[in-house]
């Protein structure tokens, strides 16, 4: 009788150990298993949040995109900016235009460049408002004026950041 409790004992802890070792499998296969829906409902998430903000997100992209002017050298940049601006002047009523960068005081992506102008107060103030719209590149650093002698003209200085992106641009594009 004593062997076969003895037997019995055995048989019984064996089928607790395999009842704690189904136990972990399991555990960890329900972790798994939690682990991967929780990443699935993730990207379910992001998938809809992608869809439903694309149009904002293409937006802020484009805003952000206006923010640098796309350029393949300094040079060039300068020359498109100079007859840029003064176009936008010549529509402005102001004359005597100067448009002069700063390239050795250039920090990074940016660049001061001067523009001074002679005008009436009103196409000064209008030269000065259509830089700020049409350009979302340009930012002003200082603006100023002066009265010329005794004639309802004046003398608008204004010191603008340039900012630029260098770009290559392919063939064909």
């Amino acid at each position: 009788m004593i062997a076969s409790a003895k037997y019995l004992l055995v048989f019984l802890i064996l089928i607790w150990v395999g009842v704690f070792a189904l136990t972990k499998i399991n555990s960890g296969t329900i972790s798994e298993i939690i682990s991967n829906r929780e990443k699935k409902e993730i990207h379910r998430m992001d998938k809809e949040f992608w869809q439903r903000n694309s149009g904002n997100i293409a937006s802020v992209v484009e805003k952000q995109k206006s923010l640098y002017h796309e350029i393949e050298s300094l040079k060039l940049g300068e020359v498109a900016l100079n007859d840029n601006i003064k176009r936008l002047f010549d529509e402005s009523g102001v004359y005597d235009i100067a448009i002069e960068m700063d390239s050795k005081s250039a920090q990074g992506d940016s660049v001061p460049v001067s523009i001074s102008f002679k005008g009436a107060l009103k196409n000064g103030a209008q030269a000065l408002s259509s830089i700020q719209k049409d350009f979302p590149y340009l930012s002003y650093r200082e603006v100023g004026f002066l009265q010329e002698s005794d004639t309802n003209v004046l003398k608008f200085n204004a010191v603008v950041n340039y900012r630029y992106k260098l770009v290559t641009i392919q063939p064909g594009q």
